[in-house]
């Protein structure tokens, strides 16, 4: 089993008096390295009890937080930070955590964790900020690497327990499903129309006006519905309003089987024996069903 440990300084020694003990000659800064590799070696030890046989710790704080001769020497040390992020986090792994990680210095709306993504943004939901930490979890996240663990200040672990906890949910139903499941568990719930899906689920003006009144920051589709219509995922983004899904461009193409097939072959895709594009009539069906023998399968070049 592979780990990989991001780390920073702050959370264990400094997040109120960072000046004494987290930069270049402050006080304390010999003290706070010691400390954070204490805490690491202790995550170290709860890691190779479970069966771990590699572990990369990534020296996350920009002055240098780890104290290379107290750290344990079972673990491999990164320590050019600032590296390009992820810090040579890839796919590798079998999961990732976090030690020392804190909210921001001083600041009420802070940033969590002193890391970064492929791509740094500034992301809110809710009014809460996801910051470096969520960042970081989105790198994991499509590097496929899960994230299991943090610990840090109370102040960073109070933030991601908001951050976690503080997402509300918005349920929108059809009077047919006044009382689902869905909609006792959703923290609000809008009725957008009787229960025929057209007047219903499927009506995109109904669903996007219950979200703006709802002032809702992104729209889940589920399963099914308008889950693959992408000229309703290009509606939630002209609302400003993130789409939990693919690209348009993507949703259209895939959308498109025979455009989606097309694309596969050309990259070399693996794809199972059939026509060359859309089939036009009964005679060209017979004889693609001749020629690549039965039995077949049609299937509709649009549609689920």
């Amino acid at each position: 089993m592979d780990i990989y440990i991001m780390t920073d300084l702050e959370a264990v020694a400094g997040v109120i008096d960072s000046d004494n003990w987290c930069v270049p000659d402050s006080e304390h800064l010999s003290e706070a390295r010691r400390l954070l590799s204490l805490e690491v070696n202790a995550a170290v030890e709860g890691f190779v009890a479970a069966g771990a046989t590699r572990i990369r710790v990534a020296d996350g704080h920009g002055y240098g937080g780890i104290d290379a001769d107290t750290l344990d020497p079972r673990v491999e040390l990164i320590s050019d930070f600032p590296c390009k992020y992820p810090c040579d986090l890839d796919g590798s792994f079998d999961a990732m955590a976090w030690v020392g990680q804190h909210a921001k210095s001083r600041t009420c709306f802070a940033h969590l964790a002193h890391t970064g993504a492929f791509t740094v943004f500034e992301k809110s939901l809710n009014d809460l900020a996801i910051g470096e930490l969520g960042e970081m979890a989105l790198c994991a996240g499509e590097l496929g690497v899960p994230a299991i663990l943090l610990t840090g200040d109370q102040a960073g672990c109070d933030e991601a327990a908001k951050l976690i906890s503080g997402i509300e949910t918005v349920a929108v139903y059809s009077t047919a499903d006044r009382d689902s499941a869905a909609v006792r568990l959703a923290d609000k719930a809008i009725c957008i129309g009787p229960p025929p899906a057209a007047q219903s689920y499927l009506d995109i003006p109904a669903i996007i006006s219950a979200a703006e009144i709802a002032n809702v920051d992104a729209i889940h589709p589920g399963y099914g519905f308008l889950a693959e219509n992408a000229h309703f995922a290009e509606v939630c983004r002209s609302c400003n309003i993130e789409f939990i899904g693919p690209s348009v461009d993507s949703m259209r193409l895939v959308g498109d089987k025979v455009a989606c097939k097309q694309l596969a072959v050309k990259h070399k895709v693996p794809t199972a024996p059939g026509s060359k594009g859309k089939v036009e009539d009964e005679k060209q069906a017979l004889r693609v069903a001749h020629d690549i023998g039965y039995p077949v399968m049609i299937k509709a070049s649009a549609g689920g």
